[in-house]
């Protein structure tokens, strides 16, 4: 690790859904998704107001991308830890973009919005029971607003899933 690069942490909500591939080709699993982060604060008249939403894109490999695909849906609130970096690009338009990504070394569910019930993966187990799959694509930014939606892996797969079973500690 690079002593010199930015490590943060972040709380925030999935904004999109989450753009996943399984280890293949002796390439590791990669999960990926966009991040918005809103500061609230209370003003003088001890009411509470919204800031503006930065945005970033988290990244995470092996076994995070697995279990991230497993867990998290878009909605939920999550916090991240990780290493920031901004990616530069040009849009179609010739415009130069910045994106802030996280490469995220850890990343779960914000508590203090709901629980949530852990469960160790069995070894050498894919996630085969996720219902979120998208291919990641190979180069550039992911999950922004002016790119195209990417398409399902499989027919039998769903783009968007509405509702989620939640599994409460008891």
């Amino acid at each position: 690790m690079n002593t010199n690069e930015p490590n943060l942490v972040l709380r925030g909500r999935v904004a999109t859904g989450l753009s996943y591939r399984g280890e293949r080709d002796g390439r590791a699993s990669f999960v990926s998704f966009r991040l918005a982060v809103t500061p609230s604060r209370r003003g003088a008249d001890n009411a509470w107001s919204d800031g503006v939403t930065q945005w970033y894109t988290v990244k995470a490999w092996r076994a995070t991308a697995d279990n991230a695909a497993r867990s998290l849906r878009k909605g939920d609130p999550v916090v991240v830890s990780g290493r920031l970096s901004a990616q530069e690009w040009t849009a179609a338009d010739g415009t130069a973009m910045t994106d802030l990504a996280i490469a995220a070394e850890t990343l779960g569910h914000d508590l203090r919005y709901g629980q949530t019930h852990f469960t160790r993966p069995v070894a050498d187990a894919s996630p085969t029971d996720v219902t979120v799959l998208v291919e990641a694509p190979e180069a550039g930014p992911v999950g922004r607003e002016d790119s195209p939606e990417p398409e399902p892996m499989g027919p039998d797969q769903a783009s968007e899933i509405e509702e989620y079973p939640v599994a409460l500690a008891g």
